[in-house]
């Protein structure tokens, strides 16, 4: 019993040291993050003493009010946090996993909330299956696994939602991503961004070839033709760029250029379906911003697929004669996804389902465009998106 007082006493002033410790490093990085702000504050007045200006009261407000945009106080901020040990971002709303991973665990979605999007959405399916349309919906992977855990008191739901969303869609073809390719869970996703990964999105796009050609949807893929997987370093993604580099880390971003002849012309359209610009060229050229590629102070390279897209998006393959044309609807994990299927069909349709991005009518649309195939991606991270209201729905 004396040894075991005494083993208490020795780890109750251990453990009484860590956290002293840890308050010290923690004071003192609060202190050097104040002291660079006072001395980017300092700078500003002698800039501000030396310039004449007048109306003091406007300077200092937009000095302050542009101060969180930039970079090198992120990238200062994010290394304190780093130093720190700190795992979540934005209020606990973003976490690091133990592999080091920016993830966003999802909240529980009730059986009425998910019924609500399959019935909004199933309208869609409904038109498709009078009208003899293939339809393919694809699950895309879940970033957050057991493999990769988040930290400890965080919960994620996306597995439960999706389980209760599957059980809905039981009826229609369903192409699950991780049971269908051969990209290993870590290689998913990138690390700062909450896009699913090239290599993830290419061998996809290989595996819904497969399908078309099974179900004969279309006569010959380019799918197993070669393809250089080219690289591009210093990505931060959509996560990444909240807190910098320093406590990130980066990504590579990848994607898969024909290395066969190709010859494409892109029609980057707003929500309404006005055109914006033209884009002509081989595959990389038409369908790829190179400038958001080799801009070494752009970091969020996920963007250079389809321009960013627009939200309404529409591709030709000059090179292809079959006539056949395939109609894409999916958030923003479907950008390289239309790309690659491209490559296997005359003309690509894309629509971003998420708000503000399309406003026109779905039944409308398949009608005027009559797709040989329609691909549905609306699943993120275990809850369906998007906006699919039509006039068939408005009119009950």
């Amino acid at each position: 019993m004396l040894y075991e007082d005494q083993f208490l006493k020795i780890v109750s002033k251990e453990g009484k040291g860590e956290k002293k410790s840890f308050r010290m490093a923690r004071a003192a990085a609060a202190m050097l993050f104040v002291v660079f702000i006072c001395l980017g504050f300092f700078q500003f007045l002698i800039s501000y003493k030396s310039g004449g200006e007048t109306n003091a009261k406007e300077k200092v407000e937009a000095y302050f009010n542009d101060i969180r945009s930039k970079n090198e106080y992120i990238e200062l901020y994010g290394y304190i946090q780093r130093l720190l040990g700190k795992r979540q971002i934005e209020n606990f709303t973003i976490y690091k996993t133990n592999g080091g991973s920016l993830v966003q665990p999802r909240a529980e979605l009730s059986d009425e909330e998910i019924q609500s999007k399959v019935d909004e959405a199933s309208v869609i399916w409904q038109h498709l299956d009078e009208k003899d349309i293939p339809l393919l919906y694809i699950e895309p992977p879940l970033p957050i696994g057991d493999e990769d855990p988040i930290p400890y008191g965080a919960r994620d739901y996306s597995d439960e939602n999706s389980e209760k969303l599957n059980e809905l869609i039981s009826d229609i073809s369903v192409l699950k991503v991780s049971d269908n390719i051969d990209t290993t869970d870590d290689e998913m996703f990138y690390r700062t961004d909450h896009h699913w990964s090239g290599d993830a999105s290419f061998e996809t796009y290989r595996a819904i070839a497969r399908w078309l050609l099974t179900e004969k949807i279309i006569d010959d893929s380019h799918a197993d033709d070669r393809f250089e997987r080219t690289t591009t370093e210093g990505f931060l993604g959509s996560y990444g760029v909240k807190v910098g580099k320093y406590f990130a880390g980066t990504d590579d971003y990848v994607y898969y250029d024909p290395v066969f002849e190709t010859d494409f012309t892109y029609y980057e359209m707003n929500p309404s379906g006005g055109l914006i610009d033209t884009k002509k060229g081989s595959w990389s050229e038409a369908l790829m911003d190179q400038s958001v590629l080799e801009d070494p102070e752009y970091n969020n390279k996920y963007n250079a697929a389809l321009w960013g897209n627009s939200g309404v998006n529409r591709i030709i393959n000059t090179n292809d004669r079959s006539g056949k044309k395939a109609l894409i609807i999916a958030h923003s994990y479907g950008r390289p996804l239309a790309a690659y299927l491209a490559l296997d069909v005359e003309e690509v349709r894309y629509i971003d389902p998420q708000e503000g991005r399309f406003e026109g009518d779905y039944i409308q649309y398949i009608d005027e465009f009559d797709p040989d195939v329609v691909l549905f991606m609306g699943e993120f991270e275990g809850e369906l998106i998007g906006e699919y209201v039509t006039g068939k729905e408005k009119a009950k």
